[in-house]
């Protein structure tokens, strides 16, 4: 019996573990573009997760003023928060833009940056470009990798058919236990 609480167990732990959605933190990841002038402004981008996978990607970008220090070197200044962006998305093989994907502030953790998550079904290099209102186009790409896909109700019931087996062998082991030591 003894057994098959542990069978149990592992099994359920197992599930859980395996159904399990990764969680992604908004704001941050990997950086695509650090620091890129785009006009008077500033601009990084970072994406999730790492490596990205077909699916829900998230990303998060940051504007800011464009500022020259004392060296003549320009970085980023007083965040600006006021300014329409939208990501434009080309997929691999095709010849135009497919999508359109608003980065706001609305679902963004920091207030400050500016975010969005979008599906992506196909693999390949994506070509993506950020418009930022009154400052212009920003391209870049991105490297989308298949993404693992599970049947992840095929693994559960796998494994609940396992601890049930198990459990109708251990009960069947103590009925002939008990039968044998019947005098």
């Amino acid at each position: 019996m003894r057994w098959c609480k542990t069978a149990a167990l592992f099994s359920l732990l197992l599930v859980l573990t395996i159904t399990a959605a990764p969680l992604h933190a908004h704001g941050g990841g990997t950086p695509r573009i650090v620091n890129a002038e785009l006009g008077s402004l500033i601009v990084s981008v970072w994406t999730q997760p790492d490596p990205l996978e077909t699916g829900t990607v998230h990303i998060t970008v940051a504007l800011s003023e464009a500022v020259r220090n004392a060296n003549g070197r320009v970085e980023p200044g007083e965040p600006l928060l006021n300014r329409e962006i939208a990501l434009l998305m080309r997929a691999p093989e095709a010849t135009t833009f497919s999508e359109i994907i608003p980065v706001t502030h609305e679902n963004a953790a920091n207030k400050l940056l500016y975010e969005a998550d979008f599906d992506v079904a196909t693999p390949g290099v994506w070509q993506m470009t950020l418009q930022v209102e009154g400052a212009g186009e920003l391209p870049f790409e991105l490297e989308i990798q298949d993404g693992l896909s599970l049947d992840w109700t095929l693994i559960g019931g796998v494994a609940l058919v396992v601890v049930v087996l198990g459990w109708l062998l251990s009960q069947r082991r103590k009925q002939s236990q008990s039968i044998e030591s019947m005098p």
